[in-house]
């Protein structure tokens, strides 16, 4: 009985797929209570100015719906591209 061939592993890595493993950007920093984090692809920075996603997550800070109004707001403006977002904010250091 032959053995089952598995599939080559692929790795995510921002925008691509590749055969090995790549070494994503980090950043470590100090959090504290009420932080606000935005995770996103350039899909929402390629349609929003840097401005403008500031002003939008000033505004919607303690709203669950902040991230929807982003991919809303670059959809708006052409949605060019996937639109990722994640927003968290720190609720207790």
């Amino acid at each position: 009985m032959d053995k089952p061939q598995s599939s080559p592993k692929k790795y995510f890595n921002p925008g691509h797929w590749f055969d090995e493993y790549v070494n994503p950007d980090t950043h470590f920093s100090r959090y504290a209570k009420n932080d606000l984090y935005l995770i996103c692809s350039d899909g929402l920075t390629n349609m929003l100015s840097e401005r403008r996603i500031e002003a939008v997550l000033a505004r919607h800070r303690n709203s669950p719906d902040c991230a929807d109004v982003l991919v809303n707001e670059a959809n708006a403006n052409g949605g060019a591209d996937n639109i990722s977002v994640v927003v968290c904010r720190i609720k207790r250091p």
